[in-house]
């Protein structure tokens, strides 16, 4: 459920949520702690703020390195995943020529067709944070093959059953 919401979020608003979030959670701690330790509202004392700051520092350049490792993980892995289909597609296109002319020429419009869309319309979509869940893309050659398969298929189940039981 958290993940669903997260995922439909804008990156813009996710982020100022969780700023928010922690300034909010910062601050209500610093307000418990000077009612709880009567010691710390009354004085400052510069030797332990600058051992905390020194502190919450390293964290958050600590965070801050975790965070770019992983996106750069996943940049890495979207241009792999983009590399990999691109090769598929290429190998489709290449074996279609062993098909009979009508059958090579329906291949590879239904693999020009699918490119357009992922150009056309799930990139734009992407950049704006808007995109379908994985494996939804379907271009109308595409849906027509979907449905004249499901005519055509077998049921997984017999109606009998095994052993005569």
């Amino acid at each position: 459920m958290l993940r669903g919401a997260v995922d439909d979020l804008p990156i813009w608003l996710l982020l100022l949520v969780v700023v928010g979030a922690i300034a909010g959670l910062v601050l209500l701690l610093v307000w418990l702690i000077r009612r709880l330790v009567p010691a710390v509202g009354e004085g400052f004392d510069a030797e332990v703020a600058s051992q905390m700051l020194g502190v919450v520092a390293a964290l958050f350049g600590l965070l801050l390195a975790f965070i770019i490792v992983i996106a750069y993980e996943n940049y890495s892995d979207a241009q792999s995943n983009v590399t990999g289909e691109a090769d598929a597609l290429a190998a489709i296109v290449r074996d279609s020529g062993a098909f009979q002319p009508a059958q090579r020429d329906r291949v590879r419009a239904s693999i020009g067709a699918y490119v357009r869309t992922v150009a056309d319309d799930e990139w734009p979509r992407m950049r704006e944070g808007t995109a379908r869940r994985p494996g939804r893309t379907s271009t109308p050659s595409s849906r027509r093959s979907r449905e004249s398969n499901r005519s055509r298929r077998r049921p997984w189940r017999s109606t009998t059953t095994p052993c005569g039981s």
